[in-house]
């Protein structure tokens, strides 16, 4: 596995996610993922998801992808939410990279990924 790039993030302030974000895994593709806001005033990172149909009275949905492992998706989450984060409070805007083992997937501290004062 060659890793996650950060590659940008648009806000969306007219509608319910916050903005979309843009990675490249492995050097080999492109995803897109909702940067949402947690009930506790966090973010997190969301893929698109499709509706299958209804059952029970009750809608059923599939995500578009998925990480092999719940440590992975933790991982990505918090890689992304912190580039998203930097991206919020400042015009960064170069590209970050992250491999296995690097400090970006460890864990983070609480509160390092809340953002509370959006500019929308």
């Amino acid at each position: 596995m060659d890793g996650y790039e950060f590659l940008d993030f648009t806000a969306t302030p007219n509608e319910k996610h916050v903005g979309i974000a843009k990675i490249r895994i492995d050097r080999r593709f492109m995803v897109r993922l909702k940067i949402m806001n947690k009930k506790d005033g966090g973010l997190f990172a969301v893929s698109a998801s499709y509706k299958l149909g209804s059952q029970d009275g009750k809608d059923n949905y599939v995500n578009a992808f998925e990480f092999d492992s719940n440590d992975e998706r933790g991982k990505v989450n918090h890689f992304v939410i912190q580039n998203v984060v930097e991206r919020l409070n400042g015009p960064e805007t170069k590209k970050q990279t992250f491999t296995e083992g690097t400090s970006a997937f460890g864990a983070l501290p609480s509160g390092t990924y809340v953002q509370t004062n959006l500019p929308f």
